[in-house]
């Protein structure tokens, strides 16, 4: 399978003519990328008129964007935001669907609780002096709640996947602390929607965040959904910064690559980057995953 360069930094870094940058990501060894949401619109669906003889495609279309927490959850019995999750993956499929994949990529929910303080949840804030205590903290106030959100989001996932039939929805951790991305949330939202082949993109920079606050370690995490596993994001975390180039954070790469590329596993993955990475810093970051065999 490809290995993807991320769409949250190629329209960051460089805002780049369709052509001109497929061969950008050609040319620092990519063979695929991912397009997602950013502040600047990007015409992605322009890169289908101009890819026929470049060997190259999209691997996943994101739903949301990495850099943004999207304003209405899933996990919501709001109307409005039901619709506005609805209209979120609409326009992402539209995407998909016109660059030829059926992988849509979907964050795992917040939690729609309206007392918590703006901006407590985010791990990749560096402006939160996030500690074991108060992540802690904010789980045993989550813990109370969870199960209640957890059935209005299978509820609502799975009408998506009704509406939404001829595409493969992933769920993803999020960045937001404050949603249902630990292990136990995940599992229970992928079990419960077996039928509707729900599947699992790993996040692996934001479950080593999660691990070092008291949460599942990556090891564990990726055991216990290996069945519903698609894909991966590759970047790296350290406190406050969840997309660094591969091999300058703490994430074991080594522990991720037998889930990735093995006998009889060839999943995709997508080098997902913060704006202010270089174009020298993603050519290193391609060759330390290429150890691994990523």
């Amino acid at each position: 399978m490809s290995t993807a360069l991320g769409g949250t930094w190629l329209t960051a870094w460089k805002r780049l003519e369709a052509r001109d940058l497929l061969v950008a990501c050609l040319d620092m060894g990519f063979d695929a990328l991912v397009p997602a949401p950013g502040a600047r619109p990007y015409p992605w669906a322009d890169l289908a008129r101009v890819w026929e003889d470049l060997p190259i495609r999209a691997s996943a279309v994101r739903v949301e964007s990495l850099l943004e927490a999207p304003e209405s959850s899933f996990a919501s019995k709001k109307l409005e935001d039901v619709q506005a999750v609805k209209s979120r993956v609409g326009r992402a499929a539209a995407l998909a669907r016109a660059l030829g994949t059926q992988t849509l990529i979907l964050e795992a929910p917040r939690l729609p609780v309206e007392s918590f303080e703006e901006g407590l949840g985010e791990l990749g804030d560096p402006a939160v002096d996030w500690t074991p205590e108060k992540f802690q903290s904010l789980q045993v106030r989550l813990s109370v709640l969870r199960d209640r959100f957890l059935e209005v989001a299978c509820r609502q996932l799975y009408a998506l996947a009704g509406e939404f039939s001829e595409f493969r929805l992933c769920l993803s951790e999020s960045s937001d602390a404050a949603s249902l991305s630990g292990l136990d949330s995940l599992e229970a939202m992928l079990s419960d929607l077996s039928r509707q082949q729900i599947g699992y993109w790993a996040r692996p920079a934001v479950i080593q965040r999660r691990c070092e606050l008291g949460g599942e370690n990556l090891g564990d995490q990726l055991e216990a959904l290996e069945a519903y596993m698609v894909g991966a994001d590759y970047s790296d975390s350290a406190p406050g910064q969840l997309l660094l180039p591969p091999g300058t954070g703490k994430v074991d790469f080594g522990l991720l690559a037998p889930y990735m590329r093995g006998l009889q596993i060839q999943r995709p993955g997508v080098l997902e980057l913060g704006s202010a990475t270089t174009s020298d810093e993603v050519r290193q970051a391609r060759g330390y995953l290429e150890r691994f065999g990523l």
